[in-house]
């Protein structure tokens, strides 16, 4: 009768870090979409273009440097959970692939020409 493999911890979390960007970006967006929120950041901003400054860089904080951080973390730890030894590598492979998703989606756009207007 053989042991039963336990999945690695890196695995796990490569497979957990992603999944919070994910919902993390989710829940962003409902909140700069939310209208309570839009009229909580109009009060701020009045006549002072400092406030837009202060948004700008919250905006990039947000949605650029927490999801790159989140999904190197995520695919860092993947590539640990797959040179694990006698552990499972299933989630380290699923986690890695959730990591990098979003930059070969964006890589494809870019190469195909895709026109981002905003």
């Amino acid at each position: 009768m053989s042991e039963r493999l336990a999945h690695s911890k890196f695995g796990v979390a490569s497979t957990i870090l992603p999944l919070a960007v994910w919902l993390y970006l989710g829940f962003s967006f409902l909140l700069f979409s939310w209208k309570p929120f839009g009229i909580f950041v109009d009060r701020i901003l009045g006549d002072s273009s400092n406030g837009l400054l202060a948004v700008i860089l919250l905006a990039v904080i947000l949605f650029g440097v927490i999801p790159i951080a989140g999904h190197l973390a995520g695919a860092i730890c993947g590539i640990i959970g797959l040179f694990s030894r006698d552990k499972k590598r299933v989630l380290a492979v699923v986690g890695l692939i959730m990591s990098i998703l979003p930059l070969a989606v964006g890589v494809v756009l870019y190469v195909s020409g895709y026109d981002f207007k905003f």
